[in-house]
């Protein structure tokens, strides 16, 4: 059962950077398409191959995205028993007996025992877990995720030890 949900916080300096690749590859497309027509940019560029050059960097844009769904962290669910992180269409589950301490985090260092998940600086959430690499994400609400978060780990220690 789902207790609460929150989105992952993506800064503006990320989007631009996210997006960057992907304008590139559909100007660079729409230029080559045009040439193939008129000739006029590439002129040492065959049309059919200008043509060809263009649906090829227009598929890449494509994939460039479907690269994004697939890898970049999207949802964060606070269970009654676990932390469930949606990144792209799969679910990784950290249940509540795995965590060992949720702290607010700043800072871009990366260690070697981390996996991070950052697209903002200022919301970074560090997740410790026990005899397992620690996760670092970056959630919208970050305090109010963190408090929301502390109290159903509580709840569930004071269900088990019941």
């Amino acid at each position: 059962m789902i207790l609460h949900d929150y989105k992952a916080k993506y800064d503006t300096w990320i989007k631009v950077l996210l997006a960057l690749p992907i304008v590139a590859l559909l100007v660079l497309g729409y230029l080559f398409f045009k040439d193939g027509t008129s000739r006029e940019i590439f002129s040492d560029v065959l049309p059919s191959e200008a043509r060809l050059a263009a649906w090829i960097l227009f598929a890449s844009s494509v994939f460039v995205v479907f690269i994004y769904f697939m890898v970049l962290l999207r949802r964060i669910y606070i269970q009654t028993d676990r932390l469930t992180l949606k990144i792209g269409p799969f679910l990784w589950h950290v249940l509540f007996p795995l965590i060992e301490e949720i702290k607010p985090y700043k800072g871009l260092l990366r260690q070697f025992n981390v996996i991070g998940f950052v697209t903002s600086y200022r919301s970074q959430v560090e997740i410790v877990r026990k005899k397992k690499m620690n996760i670092r994400i970056s959630v919208e609400n970050r305090d109010e995720f963190l408090e929301y978060l502390k109290t159903a780990i509580s709840e569930w220690n004071a269900t088990q030890s019941a």
